[in-house]
């Protein structure tokens, strides 16, 4: 019963779940080995995203309405914290909220989760997409001037869409956790020149997701790294509940050091 409830606390607060792995992260590898054993890794990435395709449907039937959220402009931070054992093995953890507020004047009726908003009136949308990510990467050719990384993903995903108009409000609210494949590699071109890029997605009947960043770093004194990067995220749902297609461009700055 205890568990149950503890499963019910983290689908309704993600954030949870991360600040329990954070915990376990430091406590475990204390306990198992001493923290000379483990190479630390903190990132910060901070930049624009661009949403430049984000339809919606709730639920997937025949009497909802199918309409484009509109393209916006948000800010977009991930916060990255790695316990790399031996070079090789990486237990990562990932913090990446992305929301975003924009209001409109419809253009035309919408029927959105069971609620109708008229034509012609302003109305507010929310959006939003957090992903909390615990991963295992493993690191090969870690001597060479080309290296590469595989992993397994583990992702809750906090997202919702909202309408509220002066008369009417609705809310659809998905929570849940997705397995991703982590592919990544490294290029060092010069002592503190390099080039980092990942992919991680999933593809089954229900969705998909793909998330690639790519940037170039160079190391500036004392560890520290900065860094200027791309990044393209792409992701839907069809099933029952929801008919969903968004893509996201983003450009950040990133700075990291190892301790």
């Amino acid at each position: 019963m205890t568990a149950f409830y503890l499963f019910i606390a983290v689908m309704k607060f993600p954030q949870l779940l991360f600040l329990f792995t954070v915990l376990s992260l430091i406590a475990v590898p204390q306990s198992l080995f001493s923290l000379s054993d483990f190479n630390w890794c903190l990132k910060a990435q901070y930049g624009v995203a661009k949403f430049t395709a984000n339809q919606t449907k709730v639920p997937n039937n025949s009497e909802a309405s199918t309409f484009d959220l509109p393209e916006a402009t948000t800010s977009t931070l991930r916060l990255y914290l790695s316990a790399i054992f031996q070079k090789k093995h990486e237990f990562r953890l990932l913090l990446a909220p992305l929301e975003y507020e924009e209001s409109i004047n419809l253009d035309k009726e919408i029927t959105f989760n069971g609620t109708t908003f008229s034509s012609d009136q302003d109305t507010i949308i929310g959006y939003r997409f957090n992903s909390y990510r615990l991963s295992y990467i493993y690191h090969f050719n870690v001597k060479k001037r080309s290296q590469y990384r595989l992993g397994l993903v583990g992702k809750v995903r906090d997202a919702h869409v909202f309408l509220q108009s002066d008369s009417s409000y609705s809310k659809y609210a998905n929570t849940g956790f997705v397995p991703l494949l982590h592919l990544g590699m490294k290029r060092v071109w010069r002592e503190r020149l390099c080039w980092d890029a990942e992919l991680e997605g999933a593809w089954a009947s229900q969705g998909y997701v793909l998330d690639f960043r790519t940037s170039l770093d160079h190391q500036v004194n004392n560890g520290w790294h900065l860094g200027l990067g791309a990044g393209f995220l792409d992701g839907g749902a069809d099933n029952d509940n929801i008919k969903t297609t968004s893509t996201i461009f983003s450009v950040f700055f990133s700075i990291y050091n190892h301790f």
